[in-house]
């Protein structure tokens, strides 16, 4: 083969590449103007599960702006009602329970038996 030859037939290529790619590029054009975007790249997917469709009510209603919760104090006076009611509670409970029963419920250790007398 000589150097005309290559050169011929590199040209052959490129011209057909060429050809090529316009071909890839009214393509790439007509599938744009069909799908309505403009951009270079299709939107990306998203993720998980879907969302409302599009216009449904919740959606389409605009939010209002929902005030800042403020945080709740308790005062100095409702704490100590708490605590006044509370004592007052568990003294009651005490009272009403059986000294028998008490010392029953409580958990001590036991002790081991005693080892056998020898005879």
């Amino acid at each position: 083969m000589t150097k005309g030859e290559c050169l011929k037939d590199l040209t052959q290529i490129i011209s057909g590449l060429e050809q090529q790619q316009s071909a890839i590029q009214r393509a790439i054009s007509a599938l744009r103007e069909i799908y309505g975007s403009g951009s270079g790249s299709a939107p990306a997917k998203k993720r998980g599960r879907p969302g409302r469709p599009t216009g449904s009510g919740a959606a389409a209603a605009p939010k209002k702006a929902a005030p800042a919760k403020r945080k709740r104090r308790l005062s100095a006076e409702g704490r100590q009602a708490i605590i006044e009611a509370l004592k007052k509670r568990w003294a009651e409970k005490r009272a009403g329970e059986n000294p028998a029963t008490k010392n029953a419920t409580k958990k001590g250790r036991k002790k081991a038996a005693p080892p056998p007398a020898e005879e």
